[in-house]
């Protein structure tokens, strides 16, 4: 030992080995507060002795472990023994010691899953088990005590039988009343918890609904947009009101209708229920029972007046609340008033700022009417103009027929009597003559077409046209009655259109502008314009209606075409084609 602590590398290992087993089953562990009184030095040196200790322990149970396991594989190698006539009595299989154990451990775990799988169904069939035969055990047992009557004891029950039965039947009676009017009123309760409950969604959900709804008028940019909104916010109010008074009837069942069939049931027992003292129906309670189950059935009506109060608590809030949600209509028309007032600046729309749009609209209808009135007057001159000619025509034909009928018999010696044929025929009018009312619709023609022309712009050169404007004098030779005659067969038409359609265009424009702006500076809003004169929508539809009367085939160049061909049907009822004095006004035409 001196030795192999003088010089560890000089000493034989068995040597060492012993000094080890000595040290080791010598060593005693010392307990904390010994080791804390020691040195620095020797508290370093004792764990570094524990710490070999503890290693070498290790090392010694490894080193057993391998040993077992090198013996085990050494029988496992061994030959198996042999029968009298030689033969192995057994095969020889050599498992590793891996899954040996690897088997072994599943055959545990399996092993215990199934003991605790079946302790679980065992425990609970023995839980029933135990539940069933307690049951039948105590029905068993009931019905043996009542078997196993004394003598004493069956002359008792034969006494109180009769009265012990009834006094029992009562109190089943009064108990049995009671859980059926519990049990209804539970599932009254029940219902009406689920109904409020549903009720209470619908008012949020519509609350929510509508708040969707006023987040979208801001983003709308017409008038027909916001007004649909409306509807369906008006809709949808209108819808939920009815809902609202449908759900209150419904919840009011509960509280009125449900509660006084139950009070109603506990009346009809206690109605029904008869004491000794009536000897006429035979009763079989007492006074006490009596007002004993008069005192229970308060108690129950009390419990049922008590869910009711909490109902109607419930149906109360629930009102409210649908208050509220209705009373967001109202807030959804203030912010669609908002919304519309602020469109309508914007867009100059609605009653009162589109107030101007709409006379200038009016005012362009009724300069096209007055357009369409002097059109329609020019076609009415021009048929009165084309039967004149047609019946002068045919008088004319007629006078010629008849005078060379005339000719003819005189050549013979003949003369025409009355009822001869052709003594009667067309005869021109005398008063007024025809010339003089083809010369005043001929004037009037004139007339009509030159304001025409120079209202739709249609003369390049209005001052080439000749005579234009110069009077007529009247038709010599006409008395008063054919004067007056005259002004009969000639309607006088007096055109109200202004000079020119761009002038009416251009007046129609300004008045529009004046009245926007100071409809604006009335209402307080002239801010909303800015720099502008009016708003921006309304600058776009003057612009377009310009475009659509002023450019080509618009209105104007419509009015245009429809003359021409006013002014060609006067051609061939004249049939005299007019001649342009100044080639260079055909030109710029």
């Amino acid at each position: 030992e001196s030795r192999a602590l003088a010089d560890p590398r000089g000493a034989s290992k068995l040597e060492l080995e012993a000094y080890l087993d000595r040290r080791d089953a010598g060593f005693k562990a010392l307990e904390e507060a010994a080791v804390s009184e020691l040195e620095p030095a020797a508290q370093e040196e004792y764990h570094g002795l524990v710490s070999a200790v503890a290693r070498r322990a290790e090392e010694k149970r490894e080193q057993a472990r391998a040993a077992r396991e090198a013996a085990r594989a050494a029988l496992y190698l061994q030959p198996p023994p042999l029968d009298p006539d030689g033969a192995a009595t057994a095969l020889r299989v050599m498992l590793p010691a891996p899954t040996m154990r690897a088997m072994v451990a599943a055959l545990r775990d399996f092993l215990i899953r199934h003991a605790e799988g079946q302790g679980l169904e065992r425990e609970e069939w023995a839980k029933e088990l135990c539940e069933e035969r307690a049951s039948d055990f105590t029905e068993e047992l009931e019905e043996r005590l009542r078997l196993h009557w004394p003598r004493k004891g069956r002359v008792e029950v034969k006494i109180r039988q009769v009265r012990e039965g009834q006094l029992i039947a009562h109190r089943q009676r009064a108990q049995r009343h009671g859980r059926v009017v519990r049990e209804k009123n539970a599932n009254h309760h029940a219902g009406f918890e689920k109904n409020i409950t549903k009720y209470a969604h619908r008012c949020s959900f519509y609350a929510s609904e509508l708040k969707a709804l006023e987040r979208t008028l801001p983003a709308q940019e017409s008038l027909a947009a916001l007004q649909g909104l409306e509807g369906k916010c008006r809709k949808r109010v209108e819808l939920f009101g009815e809902e609202c008074r449908s759900a209150l009837l419904d919840l009011g069942r509960a509280t009125t209708e449900e509660p006084a069939q139950l009070v109603a049931l506990s009346a009809n027992l206690l109605k029904n229920t008869y004491k000794f003292s009536d000897s006429a129906s035979n009763g079989d309670y007492s006074d006490f029972e009596f007002e004993e189950l008069r005192l229970q059935l308060e108690n129950l009506n009390a419990e049922v007046a008590t869910s009711v109060a909490a109902r109607v608590k419930q149906v109360e809030a629930l009102a409210e609340r649908q208050a509220s949600a209705l009373a967001g209509g109202a807030k959804f028309l203030q912010a669609f008033e908002a919304a519309l007032q602020e469109l309508s600046l914007r867009e100059a729309i609605g009653m009162k700022y589109g107030a101007p749009r709409r006379n200038a609209q009016e005012r362009l209808r009724t300069e096209q009417t007055c357009d369409a009135n002097s059109a329609d007057a020019v076609d009415g001159l021009l048929d009165q103009l084309e039967q004149l000619c047609a019946e002068v025509k045919l008088a004319t034909e007629f006078a010629a027929a008849k005078r060379a009928a005339d000719k003819e018999l005189a050549a013979r010696g003949l003369k025409r009597g009355k009822g001869a044929a052709g003594g009667d025929g067309p005869q021109l009018v005398v008063s007024p003559p025809r010339s003089a009312v083809v010369r005043e619709v001929l004037k009037a023609l004139r007339s009509l077409l030159f304001q025409r022309a120079q209202y739709l712009e249609f003369l390049p050169r209005p001052d080439l046209v000749l005579h234009a404007t110069r009077p007529v004098n009247p038709e010599p030779g006409l008395s008063r009655l054919d004067e007056k005659a005259l002004r009969k067969a000639v309607s006088a038409f007096v055109p109200t259109l202004a000079p020119t359609m761009r002038v009416a265009l251009d007046a129609m424009e300004e008045r529009c502008r004046a009245e926007t702006r100071q409809l604006y500076e009335d209402e307080g809003k002239l801010r909303a314009l800015g720099d502008k004169d009016v708003p921006d929508a309304l600058r776009d539809w003057l612009t377009k209606s310009r475009k659509a009367i002023l450019e080509d085939d618009g209105y104007r160049d419509k009015s245009r075409r429809r003359l021409r061909n006013q002014v060609e049907r006067l051609e061939q009822l004249v049939a005299k084609a007019p001649k342009v004095p100044n080639p260079r006004a055909e030109r710029a035409e």
